[in-house]
Order: structure tokens, then C-alpha cells, then sequence
């Protein structure tokens, strides 16, 4: 029995067709699957803890280097030889006490417009991973990207070494988004 070229033609035709709209329903059925999954799996990293970190750590090591602050310049004026980015993002303050708890002097660098995020935070305490009001019975909001350090060194002034302590606070605010 012979089948004419025609007939055979017909049916691939039909078979095209079922397969254009099956791979449109595949298609449709994996951006629905993708999208629901990209909603649910969402997520934000927020660095700005580290990023205060890392800024305190190398302007520690760039104010006193080897663990010796020499005095005989101004603290502000080295802070602007460390290379911070003098933006809107960061904010470097930097207070110095000798062995008594006596501040000898302070200085900063950044944005201190950011000061009423360090009054938010004088506010509150760190009690574990959460962050409690003075009183234990008011909750506040994480906000993440301050940091305050302390610092042993040795504090170089008037050809005189005594040991000393530096006090760093460091604030780092959203970057461009």
C-alpha cells in the first residue's frame, strides 16, 4: 500500500503544531516556577557592619602605625593623610585618653551630618543579638553599620611615650543604591 507525500506532509505539519504549543506550556509553566521561586528566595546582604569594621581597622593602623599615635600633628589633619573617602557614606571619629581616662584630643573625618544616627544608637544597649532600649521592655529597630573600638596605644608627644588608649567610633550609612 503506498501512502502519497501529501499525506505524510499533513501530519508533520500537525505534529508542529502540537510541539509550538507545548513548549509554549513548558515555557509558561517554568517563568511562573522562576518567578514564584525569585520572590520567595529574595534577599539582602547588608555589609555595612563589616564595612565599619575594616574602616576603623585601617585607620587605626594608619593614625598608629606599630602601635605608636605621634601627637605632634593634629589628629584631624592625619586622619585626611589616611585616604578615607571623604563622602556622605562614612563618618571616623577619633578620641584619645591617656592611662588617667584624660582626654588629650580628638578628631574626625566624614560626614557628621551622620551624628544623630550615633544619638539613635546612645540610646539604646546591645544585650546578646538584640538591641534593647534602656529599658528592657522597649524594643528598637537593628540598624546595622555602626561600631566603636578601643585601641592600646602609645602616645608619642613632646619626645614622651606613655601608654594610652584611642577611642574609635565609626559610622558607615547606605551607599548609592
Amino acid at each position: 500500500m503506498k501512502i502519497s507525500k501529501s499525506v505524510n506532509k499533513r501530519g508533520q505539519m500537525a505534529e508542529g503544531i502540537h510541539m509550538m504549543y507545548r513548549l509554549f506550556m513548558v515555557t509558561l509553566v517554568a517563568f511562573v516556577v522562576f518567578g514564584a521561586g525569585s520572590f520567595v528566595y529574595a534577599y539582602y546582604i547588608d555589609v555595612r557592619d563589616v564595612e565599619a569594621r575594616i574602616l576603623a581597622r585601617e585607620t587605626v593602623e594608619c593614625l598608629a602605625p606599630k602601635g605608636i599615635l605621634n601627637l605632634e600633628e593634629k589628629i584631624s589633619d592625619t586622619l585626611k593623610d589616611c585616604k578615607i573617602a571623604d563622602s556622605e557614606r562614612f563618618y571616623v571619629e577619633v578620641n584619645v585618653f591617656d592611662e588617667d581616662g584624660e582626654k588629650v584630643t580628638k578628631g574626625n573625618i566624614g560626614d557628621s551630618g551622620a551624628l544623630w544616627i550615633k544619638d539613635l544608637f546612645g540610646k539604646t544597649t546591645t544585650v546578646g543579638n538584640n538591641l534593647l532600649g534602656k529599658n528592657t521592655n522597649d524594643l528598637v529597630k537593628y540598624d546595622p553599620g555602626y561600631y566603636i573600638a578601643n585601641y592600646s596605644v602609645l602616645i608619642l608627644e613632646d619626645r614622651k611615650k606613655y601608654a594610652g588608649r584611642m577611642e574609635m567610633e565609626v559610622l558607615v550609612n547606605y551607599g548609592d543604591e
